[in-house]
């Protein structure tokens, strides 16, 4: 039993892509059921990836300092 997914995207990018893929012999149905496969065998992740760090500022007191001063030298 098969499903079909649709979805949308950029005509451009699908006509680059789907070249390439026929280049390499395959179709873009056979790269995308593939991706799902190796996705549910743990072979790819997703995430998000934030292209600036969070940054927290925290406010040390002197006994603070002098405790991870310590732990630095450690």
């Amino acid at each position: 039993m098969t499903a079909q997914i649709v979805f949308k995207t950029d005509k451009k990018v699908k006509e680059l892509t789907q070249r390439k893929i026929r280049q390499e012999g395959t179709t873009l149905t056979a790269f995308f059921n593939q991706c799902m496969k190796d996705y549910m065998a743990g072979k790819i992740k997703t995430g998000l990836i934030y292209s600036e760090p969070e940054i927290e500022i925290m406010k040390v007191t002197p006994f603070i300092q002098v405790k991870m001063d310590r732990i630095a030298r450690l």
